[in-house]
């Protein structure tokens, strides 16, 4: 600006700028972008690219604002876990790894299966594929590509099978070959925690006179209702299971020699008080041990049986302790 000696603007001076090359450039990215956001939105999994630094979504497509966002826009600063986890923390640990994290570690495609949530709060357990996209080095990882196949159903025929596979189908407790497995894994977190460990074990007095008697329909629904007496009585800790024929097992963690010959006492009565259909009231006979230092599943359950038969060598439907 110029002004004259009173201080009146009387010119000015304009400086023109050709700016068309930069609002080319921006207008040709925005097509770039457009064409990319196209090319995405026709893959039929939601597809999602990520920036490492941020976790913030670049990029979303339909299937992903779809599954996630009922259709709905997603916001700028959108985190990957925010949209599928729907918590405010990136994933991590063993059984949530983070496809950033591992591709950080190894600049290499990863696969992991992750449980998300859709729209409405259901869950989805996902297949997650992600591709590092490398910067103009080549170098350094600036962004992944994630793919999310949905293999809800695949996971869920799998926890039936497995749920089946560990189940006794006539009682729905565990099965013997869970059982065994179980109890290896107790012992070996109270080794490891130097806590006490409990074994009950039970047998119903006289069964094969109730199936020469009523029939081994009424046999089996006095198994099961057994069953259920004890498993009002016990806690969710511990764990029930069918041993074979009309012997079951309770793993007691955490319950001192004490807490144990009480559980097994007040089952045995409970069972004894029970008017069981067609059959009236029937006993049973309980064998209970604690885990020494050097036993192993065997040598406990050698010597809870080895109880549960002084049981019934001395008349049935009484408890007898082995320390």
């Amino acid at each position: 600006m110029i002004r004259d000696s009173a201080g009146h603007i009387t010119h000015f001076y304009a400086y023109i700028s050709d700016i068309s090359p930069l609002k080319q450039a921006e207008e040709k990215l925005q097509r770039s972008h457009h064409y990319i956001q196209n090319v995405v939105d026709t893959i039929a999994d939601p597809t999602l690219v990520i920036n490492i630094d941020t976790y913030r979504l670049e990029i979303a497509n339909s299937a992903a604002r779809q599954t996630y966002c009922g259709g709905a826009s997603i916001d700028a600063e959108m985190t990957c876990h925010r949209l599928s986890h729907k918590r405010e923390v990136p994933c991590s640990g063993e059984h949530d790894p983070c496809p950033i994290e591992l591709i950080r570690k190894t600049k290499a495609p990863a696969r992991v299966i992750h449980k998300h949530f859709d729209s409405h709060g259901k869950v989805i357990y996902a297949e997650v594929s992600a591709t590092p996209i490398f910067d103009d080095t080549g170098e350094r990882v600036v962004q992944i590509i994630e793919s999310h196949r949905d293999i809800t159903h695949h996971v869920e025929m799998e926890q039936q099978l497995t749920q089946l596979a560990a189940t006794d189908r006539l009682t729905q407790v565990f099965n013997r070959m869970k059982f065994d497995d179980e109890l290896v894994e107790q012992i070996e977190w109270a080794k490891q925690q130097q806590s006490a460990l409990g074994l009950i074990m039970f047998d119903i007095d006289h069964f094969k006179r109730i199936n020469d008697n009523h029939g081994h329909d009424v046999g089996d629904r006095v198994l099961q209702e057994a069953v259920a007496v004890v498993q009002k009585r016990i806690r969710k800790s511990d764990v029930l299971a069918r041993w074979g024929g009309e012997e079951f097992m309770i793993i007691t963690p955490l319950a001192d020699l004490a807490v144990v010959e009480t559980v097994a006492e007040d089952l045995r009565k409970a069972i004894a008080q029970h008017q069981f259909p067609q059959v009236g009231r029937i006993t049973a006979s309980f064998g209970a041990s604690m885990l020494h230092p050097d036993d192993d599943a065997r040598a406990l359950i050698k010597r809870v049986d080895q109880a549960l038969y002084r049981s019934k060598r001395e008349g049935r439907n009484r408890t007898t302790v082995s320390p």
